[in-house]
C-alpha cells in the first residue's frame, strides 16, 4: 500500500486478509475518531494492476448475511468491560493532558507504541516524522487500514477539570485525543479475535497601519469551499475573473494567488452509498437504528478527502455531546470536550465495521 500526503503525524492501523487466491478486494481505509470517522474501500484488478474505483459485488446482501448478530455483541460487550473502559479512558486523559502539535507528537506517539508492545502488535516508526504503523498478521491484499489523527490545536483549554491540558496554549480541541484512544481500543479488539479474521494485518490556514493615508496596494485574504470538485473549480475560476476585473474597472490591477504551489487544495469529502450502507448497517446493529441519523453536508476541509478522491468513501460521526457534563460545544472551541463513556462504543463500531468487511468476502 501506499500511502500519499500525509500532512499530519498519524497512527495507522492496517488490518489485511490472505485468502489463498486472488480477490477483487484489494484495499479499504478507515478513518475514525471522536468527532468523524470514515470507510473507503479500494478495488483492484490483480491481473492488469489497474484500480477500479467500485465492485458490483461488493456489498451483497448475501455477504452481509455471513456475519452473526452475536459477532456483533461480543464485540460490544468486549469493549465495554469495566477495565477495558477505564484502560480507554486513562488512555485518552493522558493523550489530553499533554497535548503536542503537528509532527511534535513524541510522548503521544511513544504512548502508542507502548501500548502496542504490550499486545504484541508489530509497528513501523517513524512515519512523517513522528506517526507510525501497525499490522497484525502477514499483510497480503486485501486489507483495511484505519486511521487516527494525533496532533493538538495552538488553543488555551477554558475547561477546568481534573485532567485539564498541562501545556499552556495548546489542547486537544478537535477530539484527536478520543481518536487514538478509540483506535487502540479497536486494535485491542481485533487482536483478540485475530484467529476470526481469516490470517489478519494491523498496520495506524493588509493595506497596512497607516490610518492617515490610502494604501498603494491591499491584500485580502480568506478561503473559499464547495461540495464537489464542479462546483470548487468554478467557484475558483469566479473569484479571479471577478477580482481582475473589478479591479480593471477602478484602473487598479489585481493579482489572485491561491497557493497552488505551496499547498494542495483539499478537495470534498464524497460519501460512497455502498460504504455508507455498510457504514449504517454495522452501527445500527451496534447501538441501535433509533441512535443513527444522516446529517447534512458541512463545509469542513478535511485531508482525508485525498484518500476518497481515488476510493469509494463513507462519512460518520461518533456522538460525544452531553449537557448534563457540559461536552457542548464544538470542534476547535476552547470549552471542547466529551463524554468519555463514547470511548469504548467508538472503539467497537471501529473493529466491528473492519471486522465485517474483512470476513464479507
Amino acid at each position: 500500500m501506499t500511502i500519499w500526503l500525509l500532512r499530519y503525524s498519524i497512527f495507522l492501523l492496517i488490518l489485511a486478509i490472505c485468502n489463498g487466491g486472488s480477490s477483487d478486494l484489494n484495499s479499504r481505509y478507515i478513518d475514525g475518531g471522536a468527532s468523524s470517522s470514515y470507510l473507503t474501500v479500494e478495488a483492484s484488478d490483480q491481473r492488469n494492476g489497474s484500480a477500479s474505483s467500485t465492485s458490483a459485488s461488493l456489498l451483497s446482501r448475501s455477504r452481509h448475511e455471513i456475519w452473526k448478530k452475536d459477532e456483533l455483541n461480543e464485540i460490544l460487550s468486549f469493549a465495554r468491560r469495566r477495565e477495558n473502559v477505564e484502560w480507554l479512558k486513562s488512555l485518552r486523559r493522558k493523550i489530553h493532558e499533554n497535548p503536542e502539535l503537528a509532527y511534535e507528537e513524541i510522548k503521544t506517539s511513544r504512548l502508542i507504541r507502548e501500548e502496542l508492545d504490550r499486545m504484541g502488535v508489530d509497528y513501523r516508526f517513524p512515519m512523517a516524522e513522528t506517526g507510525l504503523r501497525a499490522w497484525i498478521g502477514t499483510g497480503d491484499p486485501p486489507f483495511v487500514a484505519i486511521r487516527a489523527d494525533m496532533d493538538a490545536l495552538p488553543i488555551q483549554e477554558a475547561v477546568e477539570w481534573e485532567h485539564k491540558s498541562k501545556v499552556p496554549g495548546k489542547m486537544h480541541a478537535c477530539g484527536h485525543d478520543a481518536h487514538v484512544a478509540m483506535l487502540i481500543g479497536a486494535a485491542k479488539i481485533l487482536k483478540s479475535r485475530e484467529h476470526l479474521l481469516k490470517v489478519v494485518s494491523v498496520a495506524s490556514f493588509n493595506g497596512g497601519d497607516n490610518l492617515d493615508l490610502i494604501p498603494k496596494s491591499v491584500v485580502l485574504g480568506g478561503t473559499f469551499r464547495a461540495f464537489s470538485n464542479a462546483s470548487f473549480y468554478q467557484v475558483r475560476q469566479r473569484i479571479e475573473e471577478v477580482i481582475v476585473e473589478q479591479a480593471s474597472v477602478y484602473r487598479c490591477t489585481a493579482t489572485v494567488d491561491f497557493f497552488e504551489n505551496e499547498h494542495r487544495f483539499y478537495p470534498p469529502t464524497v460519501n460512497d452509498e455502498r460504504m455508507l450502507e455498510h457504514v449504517q448497517k454495522v452501527a445500527t446493529e451496534l447501538v441501535g437504528p433509533e441512535n443513527f441519523r444522516v446529517v447534512p453536508p458541512m463545509m469542513g476541509a478535511e485531508d482525508f478527502s485525498f484518500y476518497s478522491e481515488v476510493v469509494p468513501a463513507a462519512f460518520f460521526y461518533i456522538g460525544v455531546r452531553n449537557e448534563t457534563l457540559g461536552s457542548i460545544h464544538t470542534g476547535h472551541s476552547p470549552y471542547f470536550m466529551i463524554d468519555e463513556d463514547v470511548l469504548p462504543t467508538g472503539a467497537a463500531v471501529h473493529a466491528a465495521i473492519a471486522e465485517r468487511y474483512l470476513n464479507s468476502g
